[in-house]
């Protein structure tokens, strides 16, 4: 049965409490501040796909064993805090689908345990900083859909456990690096960079062995649609001529 109204204030009395699990539920408003008290005993948060609003705590940094950190399909507004790049142990971090606003902190190069980031379908603009590669853990990559500016930076190529990339429906500007390509040797087995008509030049043939690698033929200028791999078409590889 799925609950209503605000999340309980009696949540912060769960001194032992390791994971909460509240998601697909309807429930409103904000995080009770008592919640802050499970600092130094919540190893996993599930919250997505309520009806939360509000900002983010920037206290959620003082979560100290945090390994789960997901709020995906809720209402969030402000920006994201910079404390939260002091979650060293954390594992996923999702904000996808709120009405997040602001940068990506640079901060959060410091999460060098985090396997998965999604901040899709916010309101986020800035760029993604080089400071990223050295989330050498990073096996999804997901920002797609909101405002970054500026090149894709040739330090994700450090990434190399990297599985997943998708920066599609921004304004990134400029060619993509040769770094980026060699993850293909390495881990890379999906690659969606469409939607962002700034991105010009070519599709290197190595990254077509890449189960899927999806961007424009049209109105960007990448090389693509009769672009060949080893003189072969492939038929993974998916060029968008509409957004």
């Amino acid at each position: 049965m799925q609950k209503t109204g605000t999340i309980p204030t009696w949540i912060g009395k769960l001194a032992v409490l390791t994971r909460m699990f509240l998601d697909g539920n309807f429930f409103t408003g904000g995080l009770p501040s008592e919640f802050l008290l499970l600092n130094a005993t919540l190893e996993r948060l599930n919250l997505g796909f309520n009806n939360i609003t509000g900002p983010i705590y920037s206290e959620l940094g003082l979560f100290s064993v945090l390994e789960w950190l997901l709020l995906p399909n809720n209402q969030l507004t402000g920006t994201l805090p910079t404390e939260l790049g002091k979650l060293t142990f954390l594992h996923q971090m999702h904000f996808e689908n709120n009405f997040l606003s602001g940068t990506i902190p640079t901060e959060f190069s410091h999460l060098n345990a985090t396997e998965s980031l999604d901040l899709s379908f916010n309101n986020i603009s800035g760029a993604i900083h080089t400071e990223f590669g050295q989330m050498t853990s990073m096996k999804q990559l997901l920002l797609s859909n909101m405002m970054l500016t500026g090149s894709v930076p040739s330090e994700l190529g450090l990434m190399l456990q990297l599985e997943l990339l998708n920066l599609q429906g921004n304004m990134l500007t400029g060619t993509l690096p040769a770094e980026i390509f060699a993850l293909e040797n390495r881990s890379l087995v999906e690659m969606d960079i469409s939607g962002n008509p700034g991105l010009f030049g070519t599709i290197q043939s190595v990254i077509c062995n890449i189960s899927v690698l999806v961007f424009d033929c049209s109105p960007s200028t990448l090389c693509g649609c009769s672009c060949n791999c080893s003189g072969e078409p492939k038929e993974t590889l998916r060029g968008n001529s509409t957004f």
